[in-house]
């Protein structure tokens, strides 16, 4: 693994890496990045389009409305989102970098590629008391949910795309989170009467990442995989084709694919839920697209998959957890996994 250290005197909100590029939302609203402008990622002028920043810089939302200020960030594979809010509580989407259409005839994709507002409108008309609780991009994948509902635009794993944020699903619960792959996506709902965690899923589950049950069919709409709501979740993930589902007593499980030993299978696929051991109870997990992270309840993070070895394969000796020792004495704060990369912040408490 190769640790590159960035060091800002400010508590940082969240974080957001796509495949190439990483963007930092700090707690006075500013944002910095990294990495590739290549579809104009990091807000650059086209004349810049093609730098790798290796240094973090501001990045500018010009543009925007000064009324409104940054409350969350997420990052598409070559893309982000902004959900800004005024001091009145209304909201408003922009995105930049890649063009995410099925189709660009007639369209200049440099020209889009700058920051855009997503059109709300017809949604707000519709649901005056929209209220979004966060957005969430992964590959060329874009969600927002309310407190019941959930919309979709660009890829919706059903081989459609979407220009425009569409209303995808309401749920009887409460949406608590959302995990997305490349070909599929999770979302984790507790229902509002016995508090019990709900795992749904839609998209193509081909290599067991939907439950063993699905076959491989594609499901259009979110349907409840049985097989993880038995798992009593408290938290979901997703790699580009294998699910991580973290139960309430902190044991790990995995399913789907294990080409990159992400599952630590003894087969290329786990086609039903594994039991990931550790040697603590975890309290956080995160999916890569084919690697994993998990931290103890001491704050111990723990790493797998990513292999180009597979190991695994046909080995019946149980394949140990790799504890990240950069990371000994340092308690993960924040931290996000996209592709390839991992994003660790640490020191927060420091501050």
């Amino acid at each position: 693994m190769q640790i590159r250290k960035f060091k800002e005197r400010k508590i940082i909100n969240q974080l957001a890496v796509g495949e190439e590029h990483c963007l930092i939302l700090f707690s006075d609203k500013t944002i910095k990045g990294v990495g590739s402008n290549q579809f104009g990622q990091l807000g650059l002028m086209q004349k810049q389009r093609n730098l790798i920043i290796h240094d973090l810089i501001d990045i500018k939302l010009f543009g925007c409305d000064e009324d409104y200020q940054v409350k969350q960030i997420s990052a598409g594979q070559f893309h982000n989102l902004y959900l800004l809010e005024d001091s009145q509580g209304n909201q408003k989407i922009y995105v930049n970098g890649k063009v995410i259409r099925q189709s660009l005839d007639n369209v200049d994709p440099d020209e889009l590629s700058g920051l855009r507002e997503q059109k709300l409108s017809k949604i707000k008309d519709e649901n005056k008391e929209m209220k979004i609780s966060k957005i969430y991009s992964r590959f060329n994948t874009n969600v927002f949910y309310t407190e019941k509902d959930l919309y979709i635009w660009g890829d919706t794993l059903t081989g459609q795309y979407h220009e425009y944020p569409t209303a995808f699903m309401k749920f009887d619960g409460q949406v608590n989170q959302i995990a997305i792959g490349q070909k599929h996506g999770l979302i984790l709902v507790q229902d509002i009467e016995t508090n019990r965690n709900i795992v749904y899923g839609w998209g193509d589950g081909t290599y067991g990442e939907l439950g063993p049950t699905q076959n491989g069919q594609t499901w259009f709409k979110p349907e409840i995989i049985e097989e993880f709501e038995e798992l009593k979740p408290s938290q979901i993930a997703a790699g580009a084709r294998h699910s991580l589902i973290l139960d309430r007593k902190g044991l790990m499980y995995v399913i789907g694919d294990n080409s990159f030993d992400q599952c630590l299978s003894q087969d290329r696929r786990a086609y039903e839920a594994k039991v990931i051991q550790c040697q603590e109870e975890v309290e956080e997990i995160y999916s890569g697209r084919d690697h994993n992270i998990a931290v103890s309840k001491t704050g111990i993070a723990y790493s797998w998959g990513g292999s180009l070895i597979n190991k695994g394969w046909g080995n019946n000796n149980q394949i140990e957890l790799d504890q990240i020792e950069d990371l000994q004495n340092r308690y993960p704060d924040i931290i996000d996994l996209s592709y390839s990369n991992t994003i660790i912040i640490t020191g927060q408490s420091n501050i």
